[in-house]
């Protein structure tokens, strides 16, 4: 039998992507999780994101956040309201100098049809994000919005202590940035 390209032996098929930005880990990171981020790559949230929790989106993507390192990563099941099948997907972030590296990595796809719908998804979504993840923060509202949904909301804050210590980095962050911008 032929191998098949994104087969595994244990997981089905899978997908990745990385690409490198020329932002710093940290404003890549502040992206993704800020609205505008969230929108991009996993679309407009019916309910907040939070470990252990199922979420949905408005256009019906709908899953499961299985885990939160601040700073590092996010591994979430992945449910397209036309698919049959849950995907696992993980999207990590790290540094290579003064640049970021994102990259997504889609995992427990049913065939290589599914694999191919998916190259085809996430190389529009990593573009997306490149061509938004490099502008400044226009306003203050964009990242008191981000604040706002990590601090008040509780975004993944009953995890432990250091994430919470991240998450108050996290904000005096953005903050600055948006001092700065504005």
């Amino acid at each position: 039998m032929k191998n098949q390209v994104g087969k595994t032996q244990d997981v089905g098929f899978q997908f990745g992507i990385r690409k490198t930005f020329s932002v710093q880990r940290q404003k890549a990171w502040d992206f993704l999780f800020s609205e505008k981020g969230l929108k991009i790559w996993l679309g407009k949230l019916k309910n907040e994101l939070e470990i252990k929790k199922e979420y949905e989106t408005e256009n019906g993507i709908t899953g499961l956040v299985l885990v939160f390192k601040a700073n590092s990563h996010i591994r979430l099941n992945w449910k397209p309201k036309h698919w049959e099948n849950m995907s696992t997907i993980q999207i990590r972030v790290t540094e290579n100098q003064e640049k970021s590296i994102i990259g997504i990595h889609q995992e427990k796809l049913l065939n290589s049809e599914q694999r191919a719908e998916m190259k085809e998804y996430w190389t529009k979504i990593i573009e997306r994000i490149g061509s938004e993840i490099e502008k400044p923060v226009h306003n203050k509202q964009d990242a008191k919005w981000v604040v706002k949904k990590l601090l008040t909301k509780k975004l993944f804050l009953h995890r432990s202590k250091s994430i919470v210590k991240n998450l108050f980095f996290l904000a005096a962050s953005i903050l600055r940035q948006a001092k700065y911008t504005c």
